[in-house]
């Protein structure tokens, strides 16, 4: 939080010089803006019943900067001056589990930006991670999101990453998710030094008195409307104001804070296991801790010493270190606001590299319902990539994010995704051939030369569902291991075919050597 003041502090010093506070937010449809126009006002606003044009994420920069700039504020999201801006980086239908793949297969919600590029990450997944369709991993999945953001800038303090329990859904809830999410975000924010920050217990302490009656913060319903949307901001700022305001003071007692080498209070410990023990916790992160301040301390400038840390190398980038290797990928698309945002982009992403597509086309729209996504319009629909020539070696991943939903539409939907590698048998040249008993030379210097062909290879079959039990549509991720099969010069080929029912959604694709 100190060096997040550090970047508000020179901002208004000279802001001609110095960039403003960057603040990203990643969330599911509520943080998206769904349903944001709703209100008890009586206000007829566009967006009431779908997407409105400001969710919390932009009343937080209002917000924010006015604290700083008062009247001098113009409102304007694009002005030189601002003190912070905020980029809302939603994905509908998005939960932690999800967005730790995208992340692992770099395809991070923006085209325009990374993870480094931001001081302060918001991860507002709560609606979703909170729903009675837990999963077993979600709560590995918190802490590995938190873990590969602060990775993205492994010698320095920044990110800020926080997590932020956004709606409140103990009504609606009958399982008691919500409060199972609740634990987990803190466990996790605390564990792997993030910052907690809960709207939900603020509604909690209200709504428990009034018998939920108060429908002008919470509606009983998973996209609740304005009022919701407006104290979503204000707890976000009131918990960043404090946490800067505290941050003035701590700086004074803290031995740390004269210390050169960043990241100054270590890096998180490994990612929380049922099955280890202290010994092994500690073990692991003291080694990962010494290689990291060896790393850092050069790539500082600060030459040090360290037993039993082999000499390592900084790439030269004041982001990123050998230390923190980030995957490679061969292809990729995300269908999301930032990304491929249009059905045209997303039409383009596939066809770029499409040998064959029948009954798939890219439909939707950028921001309101239905949202643009590929998809499966008749029986039997099939399509194929085809990456020729890979450049990179040791692809070893395919990622397919694809929708979930339910009703008579999605009954039966089922997706056959097959998996080849194509390898090329170089032409060869003969000037002699064998006639069974003798081998011959060909007469007058002539050659045969035998053309190239290609030798192919099943690496994967996968089978998947588009139906799910749940009464919402949700973005599920697979990942398909294509093993170590893959070489430069390569190709890839992946055929995707509507085996049973009416539609499929996918929302996007990766092949990517990914580095564990």
């Amino acid at each position: 939080m100190e060096r997040v003041l550090e970047v508000l502090l020179k901002r208004l010093h000279n802001p001609d010089k110095n960039p403003p506070l960057r603040i990203g937010i990643i969330g599911g449809s509520v943080t998206h803006g769904t349903g944001c126009g709703w209100n008890s006002l009586g206000l007829n606003l566009k967006g009431t019943r779908r997407v409105c044009p400001f969710p919390y994420p932009e009343r937080l920069e209002h917000i924010i900067n006015y604290i700083f700039m008062g009247e001098k504020y113009s409102g304007e999201k694009i002005n030189k001056r601002n003190v912070v801006v905020v980029k809302n980086m939603a994905i509908a239908g998005t939960n932690s589990i999800v967005m730790r793949h995208l992340l692992e297969f770099n395809l991070w919600p923006d085209n325009e930006s990374g993870p480094q590029d931001y001081d302060i990450i918001i991860l507002s997944l709560g609606s979703n991670d909170g729903q009675g369709t837990f999963l077993p991993d979600m709560f590995t999945s918190e802490q590995k999101i938190i873990q590969i953001l602060q990775n993205k800038r492994p010698c320095s303090d920044l990110p800020l990453v926080a997590m932020v329990e956004d709606n409140f859904m103990d009504a609606t809830n009958t399982d008691h998710q919500t409060f199972r999410y609740h634990r987990d975000m803190v466990t996790a924010s605390s564990w792997e030094g993030a910052m907690a920050i809960s709207h939900g217990d603020i509604l909690r302490d209200h709504l428990y008195h009034t018998n939920l009656s108060d429908t002008t913060i919470w509606n009983n319903n998973l996209h609740p409307g304005m009022e919701f949307h407006c104290g979503v901001a204000l707890v976000l700022t009131w918990s960043l104001m404090n946490g800067l305001i505290k941050s003035c003071w701590d700086a004074k007692l803290m031995v740390e804070h004269d210390n050169p080498i960043e990241p100054r209070y270590g890096i998180p410990p490994p990612i929380l296991e049922e099955k280890k023990n202290y010994t092994e916790y500690y073990t692991q992160w003291r080694t990962e801790q010494k290689e990291r301040e060896l790393i850092c301390s050069q790539q500082h400038g600060f030459p040090q010493k360290t037993k039993g840390i082999k000499n390592s190398t900084t790439t030269g980038d004041n982001n990123t270190t050998q230390a923190v290797t980030n995957s490679q990928c061969a292809y990729s698309w995300l269908a999301s606001k930032f990304n491929q945002a249009t059905k045209q982009q997303v039409q383009h992403a596939v066809s770029s590299v499409a040998t064959l597509i029948d009954g798939w086309v890219a439909t939707g729209y950028p921001v309101k319902k239905p949202r643009r996504t590929f998809e499966a319009t008749k029986k039997n629909a099939s399509f194929t990539i085809q990456l020729e020539n890979l450049r990179l070696s040791n692809i070893n991943q395919m990622m397919i994010m694809y929708i979930k939903s339910y009703g008579n539409k999605w009954k039966n939907s089922q997706l056959l995704v097959e998996i080849y590698r194509g390898k090329n048998i170089t032409a060869t040249t003969i000037n002699k051939i064998n006639t069974g008993n003798d081998t011959v030379a060909l007469s007058n210097n002539n050659t045969l030369i035998l053309p190239t062909t290609i030798e192919w290879k099943v690496l994967s079959t996968v089978q998947l569902s588009g139906l799910h039990n749940s009464t919402t549509s949700v973005n599920y991720i697979e990942k398909i291991d294509l093993g170590n099969n893959l070489e430069k010069g390569d190709i890839l080929q992946a055929t995707f075919t509507l085996t049973d029912g009416a539609v499929f959604q996918i929302n996007g694709l990766a092949v990517c050597n990914i580095v564990h």
